[in-house]
This record gives C-alpha cells, structure tokens and sequence, in this order.
C-alpha cells in the first residue's frame, strides 16, 4: 500500500491509503512511516507514543491480519470511525502529554520565570527550563533541593544537586504536591484518612511525614544496585498512617504524561538481573501477585514485563517484604497509583495482551490499565489508583496552604 499525506497540523500526520480507504494518524515525531503493517503500533484512540490509529474501509481478506497485528501490538482497530475529511480536526485529539506540554510552555515567562530552550539530554527543548530549580515550587525549593542531597539521592536526568528542568517530569510533579506535607502531621493525616478512614493518624517515618525515592532498608529483591533515585527499585513517596492496632505503609508512584506501548522489557534491563530477580519471588507461596498469570515454564511470568505492569510489579513485590520485614513497625500496606483522570493514553492501555485475559474475582475482563492490574494481584484492595486533585483533596479548605493549592491548579490541575 502506498500512503499519502492528507493533512499536517503541526502536532499529527495523516496519512491515507486512497485505494483501500485506510489511513493512518501518527504523532508528529514520527514523520516515517512504514508501509509494513507488522512495524506499526496499533491502538484505539487517545494516541500512544510510537503507535497509530487506523480507520480501514477495505477488502475483507484484509480485516483478519490486521486485527491479528493488532492484537500482537496490545491495540484494536475501529472498525466504524466516520472520518469526515473536510471537518477533521487533530487539534481536538491530541494527546494528554502533548496538552500538557503545550500548557507547560505558556506558563513561561509570567508564571515560571524562564524563557525555556534548556538542555535535557544535551539537546534543546521550549519546554525545559534553563534554571532548573524555577521547576520547583518556591515554598519548597531549597529544603527539598537539600533533601536529595542530604539522603543522596539522584534527580530523573539530572543528578544529586538540582532537579531536571523537563516541565513534564512526574518526579517534580511528585515533589511539588508532597513536599509540604513533610512537617505537617494535620496535613498528612487529613491525606491518608482519605485513602484510608481507619488510619488515625500519619506517623514520622525517618524525619518527616513523607519521604521520597524509598527503596527498603535492605536490598529486599536481590537487585545489582542498592541506590536510592538510580538503578533501584523504588516508590516516588512513602508515607505511614497509625491504625487502633498496626501501622500500614503507603506507598506511593506518581505518574503525570507518562504513556507506554508494547515494547516487552523481558531479559533487555541492563540494570537488573531479570527475570530470574523477580521471577523467584513471584513464585514464592505467599506472593502477592497471582500463580493464574504464569505462561509458560519457559518465560513464566512474561506478561508482567511490560511498562507500567513491570514497574507496579516490583513496587508491590518492595512493598510485600518491607511489611514483612515489619519496616517502621507497619505490617500492612497500600500501593497508591497517581495518574491523572485526563491521561487516557495510560489509563485505557493495556499493554500486555496476555493482562487483557486474567479474570477478576467476578469473572470479568479488564477493559484498562487499573482493572488490568487488579485483575492479577491476590488481594486488589492492596491497590488504589487515584488522581492528583482527589489525592489532595481533604486539603482544598486548608487556607494556611493556599499559595501552594494555587500553584498546582494553575500548573497541573487546569
């Protein structure tokens, strides 16, 4: 087939087939396209990153390899899209990542002092700050830049000394909700009463109410490396609240545009020693993910290796030991997911196809990344996925915070 270019925008290409009917809608940054089905991602809309959205119209020989690749590709295809050419517009479809990036570099100027045109990974972007530390919040700036450098741990992209000056990065979006609920006990338990109405109270772990990049007093999953913010794995926070009779930790993944396909990251790390690391774990008796999810003898666990599934994996695997190890006097826990409600991108993938299977309790198959990860955990209340306004919701009355409530509106919450 040979594809032509309907339409340019800007932000999306359109491609067309003229004699099958079949087009293709592909993110900017992937101007070449290739005409070998078997190499393109397919998905339904929102848009992923490296995938395409198909429309087909065509012979029915055509229909079952295509909704073969798609399967393969952890996607579907639409099979009733009206596509109206003359009143298509890819504005109205862009992407969550693509929305907030272009809200983040409006900000520029007036809201964050910063022209933009800063270096990440040695190239320039309008959406990344020259001044890094403009990234963070000014009522924590400096005290949460002494944190890292205190605990020795290592900003995303960007070392021990200043955060990444990415607009977009989930770490800064962590730092910026959390960080002030460090010293503040009335804050964090209005928080956690929130996730949790039996919690009494939140309770100091180290030396504040939350804590970041947390990865375990000891190297609980036999990993090459031991090291919190690098190479390790770890939650983005971890915070405890008091129960009548137990403490329970809860820890805590932040997440902001972040999107994946259906790259499979079996035996590719080249930081940890996988699969046998998790792989060993998985299979001990007490183990909080399911045995139904095992393959095969041979890659047994496979399916559990695809982003986000592979990192929620190994946070729920830290966060069985640690309450099992009794870590801060807790022996319960809860994994909070935080995405937001508009990331669509993330939050209806499945990128796992073999996930799209796994029954719940009901009998019922997952329709989106949060009932897909359910669905395999033996105990799913163990696990809660929660936007960033609901998350901090008890504190929308605090009024000693409001400059601070502010600033989240205005930068993630529009």
């Amino acid at each position: 087939m040979a594809f032509t270019l309907l339409a340019d925008n800007g932000f999306y290409l359109v491609y067309e087939d003229v004699k099958s009917g079949f087009y293709l809608v592909v993110p900017e940054n992937r101007k070449k396209i290739k005409e070998s089905y078997d190499k393109i991602y397919i998905s339904d809309f929102p848009l992923f990153p490296l995938s395409a959205v198909l429309k087909y119209d065509f012979a029915a020989k055509n229909q079952k390899r295509l909704k073969e690749i798609a399967d393969e590709h952890g996607g579907c295809i639409k099979n009733k899209w009206n596509f109206d050419k003359k009143s298509f517009k890819m504005r109205d479809k862009m992407s969550y990542r693509e929305t907030q990036r272009k809200w983040s570099k409006s900000l520029l100027g007036e809201f964050i002092n910063d022209k933009g045109n800063g270096l990440f990974n040695g190239k320039e972007y309008s959406f990344v700050l020259q001044n890094p530390e403009l990234n963070l919040w000014e009522g924590i700036r400096e005290d949460s830049m002494l944190y890292f450098i205190d605990n020795n741990i290592s900003w995303w992209e960007s070392g021990k000394f200043c955060p990444t000056g990415h607009l977009l990065s989930s770490q800064v979006a962590c730092i910026n909700h959390l960080y002030a609920l460090r010293q503040r006990q009335d804050l964090a338990t209005a928080v956690l009463r929130n996730i949790d109405n039996d919690i009494i109270s939140a309770e100091i772990i180290d030396d504040g109410y939350v804590e970041f990049e947390v990865i375990g007093k000891e190297n609980y999953l036999g990993e090459r490396h031991h090291i919190r913010g690098a190479n390790s794995t770890s939650v983005d926070a971890l915070m405890m609240g008091k129960k009548e009779k137990s403490n329970i930790l809860i820890f805590i993944e932040w997440k902001y545009t972040e999107c994946y396909d259906s790259s499979c990251l079996f035996g590719t790390d080249e930081y940890h020693p996988r699969p046998d690391t998790y792989n060993k774990l998985l299979e001990e008796e007490c183990s909080p993910i399911k045995k139904s999810i095992r393959i095969n003898d041979e890659e047994p666990y496979k399916a559990l290796y695809y982003e986000p599934y592979y990192q929620l994996m190994r946070q729920t695997l830290l966060a069985w030991k640690m309450t099992n190890a009794i870590e801060y006097g807790a022996n319960d826990y809860i994994h909070i997911h935080i995405v937001p409600d508009e990331n669509n991108e993330m939050l209806n993938s499945i990128t796992s196809k073999e996930l799209r299977f796994i029954k719940s309790k009901e009998g019922i198959e997952a329709d989106n990344m949060e009932c897909a990860w359910k669905n395999v955990l033996v105990d799913n209340n163990k696990y809660k996925r929660i936007s960033p306004q609901n998350f901090l919701r008890p504190l929308r009355e605090e009024k000693d915070i409001n400059s601070l409530l502010k600033y989240l509106n205005w930068r993630y919450w529009q």
